[in-house]
């Protein structure tokens, strides 16, 4: 009796935890437009930009996905001030809240850096 009923409430876990799997799953899955870029990369305290070549538009490089890896290469040069150097990635544009709540900014999301090319730098000054 005791295994029926072990057997019973282990059944009615896993079916539980798959119900909810699935429901935010299709609440979370919007599908992302993965894309190579190029453009400028630009790492100033406390911020990173990407400058589209396609676009001519700006987006902010949140820390996640290779960002971290991008920044060590570029601050492993020490350029003399700002400086932008040409990058080439894959990665995806996101909306995400702006700095001000009723705004939204599109992000840069690396997920692949694809070429950094310092020989392409140029001073922001």
């Amino acid at each position: 009796m005791k295994i029926i009923y072990f057997v019973f409430i282990i059944t009615l876990l896993f079916s539980f935890s798959n119900c909810s799997n699935k429901n935010n799953s299709k609440l979370n899955s919007k599908p992302r437009e993965y894309k190579v870029f190029e453009g400028d990369f630009i790492c100033l305290t406390g911020s990173s930009y990407f400058i589209d070549y396609a676009s001519s538009s700006n987006y902010q490089i949140p820390a996640e996905g290779e960002y971290y890896n991008l920044e060590r290469e570029f601050l492993s040069f020490n350029f003399e001030g700002p400086t932008k150097v040409y990058l080439k990635a894959e990665g995806y544009l996101e909306e995400r809240e702006g700095r001000e709540k009723s705004t939204t900014e599109t992000f840069f999301i690396v997920t692949k850096i694809i070429l950094f090319d310092t020989n392409r730098a140029s001073s922001l000054l």
